[in-house]
Formats: structure tokens, C-alpha cells, sequence
């Protein structure tokens, strides 16, 4: 099928928001470093587009093909779908004077081939009474869904096309001078080109979000242009199709008491769990006639082509009721509507002017069989399980972080090769435990053999320190040694000095004791002399003793600083919780 989703991998960062808001999961590739898209199972919801908070996921249409035709003088008419109103609810008529001066030949509206489509319906039940169940489908998403994952639920699609496609079989059949020409619909949708595609009807699907996108960008201001009314007949309260239950107030309208036999579903976190469990539902005898169900919550009006997904929902109501007022006050009080068909039943004889048998019948396509994903066995399922490191029940958190529902869409994923194991939380953080573990251990066996340095470091400190302390004892020691041989120095050199003085009273006689008094003296002036000089080594022994000891003392509180500060680490290392991922 033709791609609708663009994703640009530069921007894509892996983050499974994609995956976790798709309806089909399977259509998504996790499996590499960046996610892609098989365009073949995607349905085109665009739910991924307005999920991606990284502008990794745009929308495509036909802008670029539309504007080289229009260029290129092509001949071409519009088809503007209802959700118009309410994105452009105070300029929605300009537009057409809009594209009229661009060169479009006419403009229909898709909501006059709502009204065809509703007769198409019950002329559908009248033709088989038998009929069990008809699924409505003017959203080409759910027609998707259905022809690749639930082709048991074909036979119930409504036999007739899309109001959309109504408008241009009705343009091609009604108005032969349009016959020929290109079409250009302006949409709500991206999956719409898949319609025009499997019909054959159909050239140019431009989103309204890129015609309002064009405009601001061209400082296109609509209100400049003409107001003009659409080229078909105008339509009634069928201007209400694009929302939620607008296909049944209409029904309700040709077939009073019908409402009560049609259910009104809309939104992909319900539709498509309804779609799953119909088929029971038929069985049992407990379905509605018709379903009116549609992909976007808020209707087309809020559609992945549009501008206005944000706004509160009464507001996009407000804007569709207001219109639709004004189409059903119109065929009450429109002179020219009464003069050409008269006050009675005017729009039927409208609706059957343009409603052939035959003309809008829509046939469907099985595609099942491009969706090649396989159901693992047991043994397989517990094997993936276990390479995802889920050993019991409670591994299995089914968190969704993967973006899948549960533990086991993600293991059929992994099966198929569409995703990874490294992609789940469990693994992850199962991981994350086996490296802080490993890294405890590690870190401990370090803290071990740093303990027994420390230690071997520390006696030999302590052992260097009693040897300094025995070293400063013995300088101590021998300092009081100096100074007592300093004293006898000094006594012998009084000695020695009355010595002298006692030799020259004696004359000659006393030169020989003077002799050994001078000698006496001589060794007393030599010991002092080497006790002075050994006082200053040991004084200078004395001052680097200090110093090593501090040195020692200062390098031992270090050591017990780091080892203190290693426990610390090893205490934190004990304490962290790897982060969920």
C-alpha cells in the first residue's frame, strides 16, 4: 500500500511512543538501532505522528503532485470533505473562492455524498433482510485493520463506498463535464489515498493541515475571497458525518427508530478491541444492524490531517453543529430549493436524482496474508523469555515500556524478528543488577588487596617511626654526653690555665709542667671543639627526625583517609539502583 507515514531516522531516538499508541504494533520494526515502518501492515491512523515528540514521524499526502498538475493547466475539480467547518469554521466557503482562483473548475461537497451513502445503507438492508451486521465504513483505517488482520469480518463491511467516494462516482457519472478531469480532495486523512487506490478513483489527497500550512506560509489570507457555495446540491444534517453518531442522526432521519439498532463507536483505544470480538458478537445474535465506528476519537474533524487535534472537543462540535444548522434551516426557508422541487421531500428527490443501483457498490481486498507474523510455541515463547532474563511470573512486569500491551506481544515481536530483547525493561534492569553486582565484587576484591597495602604500608611506617624514636632517644642520650665531656673539657682548661700560671711563678724548673699544662689545654680546646661540631649534627639529626616523624604521622592518617574514604565508595557502590529504563 502507498506509504502515508514519514519517519525520519535522524530524529528518531528509539523511544517505543510509536510502537505504544499503534493499534497494530506489528507494523512497527524495533529490531535495529532506529524504529521503521512496514507501510504494507500500516494503517495509516497517524496516531504515531501526533505521538512522536521528536518530529521523527510526518504525515504524507499530494500537495507537491497537486500543485506541478495545477501548474502543468491541468483540468481539476475539488472535493472538500465536512471536517472543513471545523478548521476553518469562519472561512470554509472562501476556500472555495479560493481554489476557484486558482485555477479549480468546481467544488463539490463530500457531505452531499454522506447522504448518498446513507441511502446506499438501507437500500444495502432492504436488498438482505438477512442481513446480520454492517460495519460502516467511511474510514479507510478501519477498512485496513480489517482487510490484513481480520478478514473473517469482510463479508460484514458495508457493500457500498465511503461518502467521499460517493462524491467522485458521482462527479464522474453525474457531470459529464467533469468527467474527465483530475481530482483533488481536500481531507481530514492520510489513509484516504489507499481508498482512491484500491477504487481506481481519485488523484490528489492534500490534507487540510497542509493547505492551512501553505496558506500561512504564502500570508494567504481566505477572507479576501469570495464565499462560494459548493456545485452539488447542498446537503442536511449529513454535514455531520465527519463526527462522532453523525452517520446515525442522518440514518435516523430516512428511517425514524433505526438509531436504536446502530452502534456508535469511535477511537483506537476502543474500536479495534470492538472489531476483534464482533465476530462473536454476529455469532451470537447480540451485534448491531450497523456499526458506526470510526478510528480518530473525535471524528474525522480531528483527523491526522488536521490542524484542530488539540482542541477541546465541545469547541470542534460547536463548529460541526453550527453548520449543520445552517444546512437544515436552509431547506426550510431556501426559496430557490422550493421552487425547484417544492416543499416536500426535497432532499430525496435530490439524493435520488444522483443514486443509480450498481453505481456505488465497493467491493474489498484480503490481504491477510501480508501480515507474516508467527505465534511462537511454549517452549519458544520460554525461550525468549528466558534470553530476556524472565525466569518466573514475576519477571514478567508487562510494564508496556516496550510500547506492547504485555509481556508476550513483545516476546511474539522478538520472534519475529521485529524487536530485541536489549528493547525490554526487565532485561535491562536485570542487566543493569549483574554489573553492579560484578562491579561490588570487583570493587571489593580491590578494596581487599588496597586493605592489605594499607596494612604492610602502615607497619613498615610504624616500624621506620620506632626507629626514628629510638634514634632521637639516642641523640637525646648522647647530647647529655656532650655536655658533660664539655664540662670536663672545660675543667681540665682551668686546670691546664693555673697550670701555666703555677709553672712560670717556678722558673725554670716549671717549664716542663707548663709543657704538659699547654698539651693538657690543647686536648681540652679539641674535645670541646668536636663536641660543638657533634652538638650541630645532632641538632640538625634532630630537626629531620621531627620532620620524618610528622612526614610518617601525616603519610599513616592519609593512608587510613583513603581507606576510609575506598569503604565509602564500596558503601555507596552497595547502595545504587540502576535507573528504570
Amino acid at each position: 500500500m502507498k506509504q502515508v507515514v514519514y519517519i525520519d531516522i535522524d530524529k528518531c531516538v528509539n523511544c517505543y511512543d510509536c510502537i505504544s499508541v499503534c493499534p497494530v504494533k506489528y507494523c512497527n520494526d524495533g529490531s535495529g538501532e532506529k524504529i521503521t515502518l512496514n507501510h504494507d501492515l500500516c494503517l495509516g491512523c497517524g496516531a504515531c505522528i501526533k505521538a512522536c515528540s521528536h518530529d521523527a514521524r510526518h504525515p504524507m499526502d499530494d500537495m507537491n503532485e497537486f500543485l506541478n498538475a495545477l501548474n502543468s493547466h491541468e483540468k481539476i475539480v475539488a472535493v472538500v470533505a465536512p471536517a472543513i467547518a471545523s478548521n476553518l469554521p469562519e472561512t470554509y466557503l472562501n476556500l472555495n473562492g479560493w481554489l476557484k482562483s486558482i485555477g479549480i473548475d468546481a467544488v463539490f461537497d463530500v457531505s452531499f455524498g454522506a447522504e448518498l451513502t446513507i441511502k446506499s445503507y438501507l437500500e444495502a438492508v432492504k436488498a438482505n433482510p438477512d442481513i446480520k451486521t454492517i460495519i460502516a465504513q467511511p474510514c479507510p483505517a478501519i477498512v485496513s485493520y480489517i482487510e490484513i488482520y481480520h478478514p473473517e469480518l469482510l463479508r460484514y463491511l458495508a457493500p457500498a463506498d465511503s461518502p467521499m467516494m460517493h462524491t467522485m462516482k458521482m462527479i464522474k457519472n453525474f457531470y459529464p463535464d467533469y468527467k474527465h478531469h483530475r481530482i483533488l480532495v481536500v481531507s481530514p486523512c492520510l489513509a484516504k489515498r489507499r481508498e482512491f487506490d484500491d477504487v481506481g478513483i481519485g488523484d490528489f489527497n492534500v490534507t487540510i493541515a497542509s493547505f492551512i500550512n501553505y496558506f500561512n506560509m504564502r500570508g494567504i489570507d481566505l477572507s479576501g475571497f469570495p464565499q462560494l457555495e459548493y456545485d452539488n446540491p447542498p446537503a442536511e444534517r449529513a454535514v455531520l458525518f465527519s463526527t462522532p453518531g453523525g452517520l446515525m442522526e442522518t440514518a435516523e432521519r430516512e428511517s425514524p427508530g433505526i438509531s436504536k439498532r446502530i452502534r456508535k463507536i469511535e477511537g483506537r483505544h476502543v474500536i479495534y478491541d470492538y472489531l476483534k470480538g464482533l465476530i462473536g458478537q454476529i455469532k451470537n445474535k447480540t451485534s448491531p444492524l450497523i456499526v458506526d465506528c470510526l478510528n480518530c476519537e473525535y471524528g474525522c474533524n480531528a483527523g491526522p490531517g488536521t490542524v484542530n487535534q488539540d482542541e477541546h472537543p465541545d469547541l470542534i462540535e460547536h463548529y460541526i453543529r453550527s453548520r449543520a444548522d445552517y444546512a437544515t434551516d436552509k431547506y426550510k426557508h431556501d426559496k430557490k430549493l422550493k421552487f425547484a422541487f417544492g416543499s416536500k421531500n426535497k432532499l430525496g428527490k435530490y439524493i435520488n436524482k444522483f443514486w443509480k443501483p450498481g453505481i456505488y457498490d465497493r467491493r474489498y481486498v484480503d490481504r491477510s496474508s501480508d501480515f507474516r507474523v508467527n505465534r511462537p510455541s511454549v517452549e519458544q515463547l520460554e525461550n525468549i523469555y528466558r534470553k530476556s532474563h524472565k525466569y518466573s511470573e514475576s519477571d514478567k512486569l508487562n510494564c508496556g515500556s516496550c510500547g506492547y500491551d504485555n509481556c508476550e506481544e513483545m516476546a511474539v515481536a522478538i520472534y519475529n524478528g521485529l524487536n530485541k530483547p536489549q528493547n525490554c525493561r526487565h532485561y535491562n534492569d536485570n542487566l543493569s543488577e549483574l554489573y553492579t553486582q560484578r562491579l561490588k565484587n570487583e570493587t571489593s576484591s580491590t578494596i581487599s588487596i588496597a586493605n592489605e597495602s594499607v596494612a604492610g604500608i602502615t607497619n613498615a611506617i610504624n616500624e621506620l617511626t620506632s626507629i626514628i624514636n629510638d634514634i632521637k632517644i639516642s641523640s637525646v642520650k648522647n647530647e647529655k654526653l656532650n655536655h658533660t665531656i664539655n664540662e670536663i673539657a672545660f675543667q681540665i682548661n682551668i686546670l691546664a690555665l693555673n697550670a701555666s700560671i703555677e709553672a712560670a711563678k717556678a722558673g725554670d724548673m716549671g717549664r716542663g709542667f707548663e709543657v704538659v699544662a699547654n698539651a693538657v689545654r690543647d686536648l681540652a680546646d679539641k674535645t670541646k671543639n668536636l663536641v660543638e661540631q657533634n652538638i650541630d649534627l645532632l641538632d640538625e639529626l634532630s630537626k629531620n627526625v621531627s620532620s620524618g616523624i610528622a612526614k610518617t604521622e601525616s603519610i599513616n592518617n592519609g593512608l587510613y583517609e583513603m581507606t576510609d574514604k575506598i569503604q565509602s565508595i564500596v558503601d555507596g557502590i552497595n547502595n545504587i539502583k540502576i535507573s528504570e529504563v
